[in-house]
């Protein structure tokens, strides 16, 4: 339970970062972030080890990495900073119906999806961080394409707002 002088903290935080002009630049960055691929491992490496390496470079089993294209991901800066109601409709919709609920709790926090869908790219490899676990990157990859679908179809829907969206974005990038 959050008490009226927490709500009042947190809007206070919410409006000044929405209002906050480095966000768009921030999102930008986000988008275009990849993981670092690690380098100067040692080479003496046991045969075990070796071994064992070859088998994750190579998997021989299991299904293959799952990796979507994102189509509304040059939208999500503007989306993001203006936050508009079916939006966010949309996002705790698809957090509900892809991540589930447990004990009343959404599985998947619905920030995490917003950040999952500022990537080109969704995949379990760009969402997982040392915070986020590969099964919870998993779930967050699931709710961040249901979103994605949910916003094109949206936009599909409503030619005026993607039209808003377009201009507003060139207007953006053409500073």
């Amino acid at each position: 339970m959050m008490y009226p002088d927490e709500y009042l903290d947190y809007e206070r935080w919410a409006n000044k970062r929405r209002n906050d002009p480095t966000l768009f630049f921030d999102a930008c960055k986000a988008a275009q972030w990849t993981p670092p691929e690690t380098e100067g491992e040692s080479e003496a490496v046991s045969g075990e080890a070796a071994t064992k390496k070859l088998a994750k470079a190579n998997p021989q089993r299991g299904r293959s990495k799952k990796s979507t294209t994102n189509s509304v991901a040059h939208y999500m800066s503007l989306l993001s900073f203006e936050r508009p109601r079916w939006l966010d409709s949309i996002i705790y919709g698809s957090t509900v119906t892809a991540a589930g609920v447990s004990a009343g709790k959404l599985n998947v926090r619905p920030d995490t999806v917003i950040a999952a869908m500022h990537l080109k790219t969704i995949s379990t490899a760009a969402i997982q961080t040392a915070m986020i676990s590969e099964r919870t990157a998993q779930t967050v990859a699931k709710a961040a394409r249901h979103a994605i679908h949910g916003v094109a179809c949206h936009l599909d829907r409503y030619p005026a707002t993607r039209a808003k969206l377009d201009l507003e974005l060139s207007y953006e990038l053409g500073r």
